[in-house]
């Protein structure tokens, strides 16, 4: 029985994963047959009619569906500032990814290929912004999550990239437009952030950055890990005081061949048969501050 659901396991496994690699090439083949201007992702940099998470199912396997499209700035002719035409953005890279659910174990396949335009490489209409995330020892954080998000134009971009070994997520192709906003974070780090100009906070230290087309925006953020820190506060001791009249037991917890009533409290029995001891005990109270 262990051996034959090991094989039920195998060959359900072997089905999902070669469903998952049918839906990517099909996927990426959609995505090269697209006009290279046209290949981008729903409010991604560069913008396109590709939805960046979706699901879809094959063969009673739901599968969700990543789809990263972003500008690769090739060392072919320079990177960064040495870019001999100054264009970041020379091609697309495309990666699609597919996970699913196989005996509660989530399963993931990802395949990649770059998208040449035909002529020579433009930014028209647009630049690169360029985001270096440090620590507090000014050392590059990787993979720390850059979300980018602008609404001032026709369509909103809402995309997040994640820094590289060099602590650097850069945004080639972006659309010259004002007001990106950016917000900087990883798991167990802290967060950093461009800020709206206000009344209360008219000259932010980290405004929202501008795009000029064909132009570099750099912004620096810094981040660090997070820890926790307990704080106790005491204060002096406190006194209180409470008066017991005596005229009945509502104030007394607890009493041993006593008896309580009319002003006072006696031991119990009588004349001639008082006990030999007794004892009473107060009912709790704490300071009222």
């Amino acid at each position: 029985m262990a051996a034959f659901e090991g094989v039920t396991a195998l060959i359900g496994s072997t089905k999902a994963q070669a469903g998952a690699l049918s839906l990517a090439n099909r996927k990426l083949e959609y995505i090269r047959s697209l006009p290279y201007d046209t290949i981008g992702t729903v409010s991604g940099i560069p913008n396109g009619p590709i939805p960046q998470i979706s699901t879809s199912s094959q063969n009673g396997v739901t599968y969700t569906e990543r789809v990263l499209i972003e500008y690769v700035d090739d060392d072919a002719d320079g990177t960064g500032a040495s870019d001999v035409n100054g264009i970041l953005a020379d091609y697309k890279l495309v990666k699609v990814q597919y996970s699913w659910i196989h005996r509660g174990d989530t399963k993931t396949i990802s395949l990649l290929t770059n998208v040449i335009p035909r002529g020579i490489e433009t930014t028209a209409g647009g630049g690169t912004l360029v985001v270096n995330v440090f620590d507090a020892a000014v050392l590059p954080v990787s993979g720390a999550a850059v979300r980018v998000y602008n609404n001032t134009g026709t369509t909103t971009i809402d995309t997040t990239r994640y820094t590289n070994t060099s602590g650097v997520a850069m945004f080639a192709g972006a659309p010259a437009l004002a007001n990106y906003q950016i917000t900087v974070t990883d798991t167990g780090y802290s967060t950093d952030q461009t800020y709206t100009a206000s009344t209360s906070n008219p000259n932010p230290l980290t405004p929202h950055v501008a795009v000029l087309e064909s132009e570099v925006s750099t912004m620096n953020f810094q981040i660090d890990r997070l820890s926790t820190l307990s704080v106790e506060t005491y204060g002096l001791p406190t006194t209180n005081e409470f008066e017991d009249l005596l005229n009945d037991s509502t104030q007394i917890a607890q009493s041993t061949n006593t008896v309580v009533g009319s002003g006072e409290a006696i031991l119990a029995g009588g004349v001639g048969s008082f006990s030999p001891s007794g004892s009473l005990q107060s009912i709790a109270y704490t300071s009222a501050s």
